[in-house]
C-alpha cells in the first residue's frame, strides 16, 4: 500500500507559525493595553503626557513581555529574571524616546485642524484622539522593527544546541 503524500503546510500556517507574527499581534495587544491606560490617566487622572505615556508603556510592556516569552519565544525555563531585566533595560531606553516622540506629536496637533465640527468632538474627546494618535505614531516609530531585533536576538536569544555547536 502506497504511503499518503504529505501535505506541504499553506503560507497562512506558516505566516502564524512564525514567531515574528505572534511577536507583532502580541504587540499590538500590548499597545491596546497601553493606549488605554494612558488615556484613563491623562483624561480622567490629570496626569501630564510624559508621564501618562510612559506609565501606559511600562504596563503595556509588562504584558508585551509575558506573553512573548510564553507564546511567541515559547521561553519555559526557570530563568525569568534576566530575560526580564534585559527587556525591562530596552524598554527603558525606548520608553524614554517613546515619551518625547508623543510630547512633540501632541505638541505639534495643537497647530492641525481636526474634524470636531463634523463629529462633535470637544474637551476630553478631542484631546483623546490626539493622544491616541500621537501614541500609535510613536509606537510605530519607536516598537517596530527595531523592538523585533531585540526581541529576537537581546531579549529571548535562540538556545544553543549541541548541532549549532558542532559547525
Amino acid at each position: 500500500m502506497a504511503e499518503a503524500a504529505t501535505i506541504p503546510p499553506s503560507r497562512l500556517s506558516r505566516f502564524f507559525k512564525s514567531w515574528k507574527t505572534r511577536s507583532l499581534m502580541i504587540g499590538a495587544i500590548g499597545a491596546g493595553v497601553d493606549i488605554a491606560i494612558t488615556n484613563v490617566l491623562v483624561l480622567h487622572f490629570h496626569f501630564g503626557w510624559r508621564i501618562g505615556a510612559m506609565t501606559g508603556l511600562v504596563v503595556g510592556g509588562a504584558v508585551n513581555f509575558i506573553m512573548n516569552r510564553f507564546l511567541a519565544f515559547h521561553e519555559h525555563t526557570t530563568d525569568f529574571v534576566s530575560p526580564m531585566v534585559r527587556f525591562a533595560a530596552v524598554t527603558a531606553v525606548q520608553s524614554v524616546i517613546h515619551g518625547q516622540i508623543v510630547v512633540m506629536l501632541r505638541a505639534g496637533l495643537t497647530h492641525v485642524t481636526w474634524p470636531s465640527e463634523m463629529f462633535h468632538w470637544e474637551g476630553a474627546m478631542l484631546e483623546g484622539a490626539k493622544l491616541t494618535f500621537a501614541k500609535v505614531v510613536a509606537d510605530i516609530l519607536v516598537f517596530s522593527v527595531l523592538h523585533l531585533v531585540m526581541l529576537r536576538y537581546v531579549i529571548f536569544p535562540k538556545k544553543k544546541t549541541a548541532a549549532n555547536d558542532a559547525t
